[in-house]
């Protein structure tokens, strides 16, 4: 049995994932689908989705992006370093 908070998580990644078996979303893409009333923080959003997670309705996913400045920085260093 899901206690109401995890019920308005899993109602907002659904509808989220909007009829999809799956979607890539952040915690602050799912607060911004949450009832402003029911106040959930960002870090009670990360409990609900670990106890989600404990009770095997939801996996953890980690997802790294590399803005494109960083990228070019490390060029610059490979391309000096290599003369």
């Amino acid at each position: 049995m899901l206690s109401k908070n995890e019920n308005l998580v899993m109602a907002a990644v659904y509808s989220l994932c909007d009829g999809t078996e799956g979607c890539l979303v952040s915690p602050l893409d799912i607060m911004s689908v949450l009832p402003a009333k029911h106040k959930i923080t960002l870090q009670s959003l990360d409990d609900i989705l670990s106890a989600l997670r404990c009770d095997g309705r939801a996996k953890k996913c980690t997802l790294l992006t590399l803005k494109r400045a960083v990228l070019r920085t490390n060029e610059r260093r490979n391309s000096v370093s290599a003369i």
